[in-house]
Parts: structure tokens; sequence; C-alpha cells
């Protein structure tokens, strides 16, 4: 801007002042007119700097978080495809140990019913010879087999409903975790807009400052030429 303003002024004459007095004297009006612009015009153009940089300074802030933003929204999505997986293999999981529980409920059904008709048996061969006896015998013997089956499947009846209701526990707590990133991704993205929204209208504002700055500039220049022509 200085070389533009001294081109458009050219050299400025040198004429010695009248009866030959040194050129230390007193400065004309016009002269010290054209030195308080050329201060002003300097003046401008630092503060335009200033501007230009401030403008780049909150530019590189900005992108940095817009940056750190994105990783942060990547991360969460891959926790959240992790967490969407888990729960997949818990409900399987869940879907296995339901049909185990029905086959052994199946089975249980089936030996109480053989255990009633064993007992039918075993009270219609009571007044049988030795050999009611002996087959009495083997039928207490099989009877308690099945009381202790029937026993050990209750204890896994019991056993299962304990995992299934951990496993609908679990599958709550994966359910309300997934809510919670998926709260915590909307929230990311809502600020991530909004620091888009904050970094247009920063630029916008700069932007605004610098034309209105450069208009200013032209203004003190074209100015300055009227002055000097």
């Amino acid at each position: 801007l200085q070389a533009a303003f001294g081109r458009s002024m050219g050299p400025v004459p040198s004429t010695p002042p009248p009866g030959g007095r040194s050129r230390d004297v007193e400065e004309t009006p016009r002269s010290k007119e054209l030195s308080d612009y050329s201060k002003l015009l300097k003046e401008m153009q630092t503060h335009f700097d200033a501007y230009r940089q401030e403008a780049a300074t909150d530019h590189s802030t900005l992108k940095q978080q817009v940056d750190r933003l994105a990783r942060e929204k990547n991360d969460l999505q891959g926790e959240v495809a992790r967490t969407g997986g888990q729960i997949t293999l818990a409900h399987e999981r869940y879907e296995m140990l339901q049909a185990n529980y029905d086959m052994l409920k199946s089975e249980n059904s089936e030996l109480q019913k053989r255990s009633q008709s064993l007992a039918e048996v075993a009270a219609k061969q009571d007044l049988r010879t030795q050999q009611v006896a002996e087959e009495l015998v083997e039928a207490r013997t099989l009877a308690d087999s099945m009381r202790n089956d029937a026993a050990n499947l209750k204890a896994e009846r019991e056993l299962w409903k304990k995992i299934e209701a951990r496993m609908t526990e679990d599958n709550h707590s994966l359910m309300n975790e997934r809510s919670r990133l998926n709260k915590m991704i909307a929230d990311l993205q809502t600020l991530q807009n909004e620091r888009e929204l904050a970094e247009s209208e920063t630029r916008r504002r700069l932007q605004t400052r610098i034309e209105t700055l450069e208009a200013d500039i032209d203004a003190t220049k074209k100015k300055l030429e009227t002055e000097v022509e």
C-alpha cells in the first residue's frame, strides 16, 4: 500500500526556501497534511494485518476442533457397532438356553409319567410271589434313580431360571447402554453443527471486516491522490 501510495504521488520536488534558509524550517500545512495521511494509512494497514492474522488463527483453531469431534464420533460409532454385536450374541445364547430348558422340561414330564406307570405296576405286582418281590426291589431301585434324576432336573431347571433372569438383566443393561451411546452421538452431532455454524459466522464477520478495511484503504488512497493532484 505504501508503495502504491508512493507511485500515485510521484517524487516531490525539493525547492530550497527563499533567502537561502535551511530545510529545517517549519513544515507547510500541505506537507503536514500529507504526513498525517501517510500515518493514517500505516495505522490502517497495521489494523488490517492484525485482523487478517486473527482470522487465520480462528480458522485453524476451529478446524482442529472439528477434526477432534469427527474422530470422537467415529470412535463412538465403532463402540455402538461392537455393543450391537454383543447384544445379538447374548440374544442367540438366550434362545439356545431356552430351547435346552424346553427339552429338559419335556423329558422331565416323560420321566414323571414313566415313574407313575412303574408305581402302578409295582402296586399290582405286590401280591405276587418271590418274583414279584424281586421285581419290586428292581422297581424301587429304578424309582430311586428316577427321583434322583427328577431332583437333578429340578436343580437344573432352577439354574436355567437364574440364567434366564441374568440374561434378561444383561439384555436390559445392554439396551440402556446402547441408548446412552446413541444420545452421546446425537449430542456430539449437535455440538459439531454448532461449531460449524460458529465457524461460518466468524468467517463471514471477518470477511466483512476485511472488505470494510479494504474499502476504507481504497477511499483513503483516492483521497490522497486527489489531494496530491
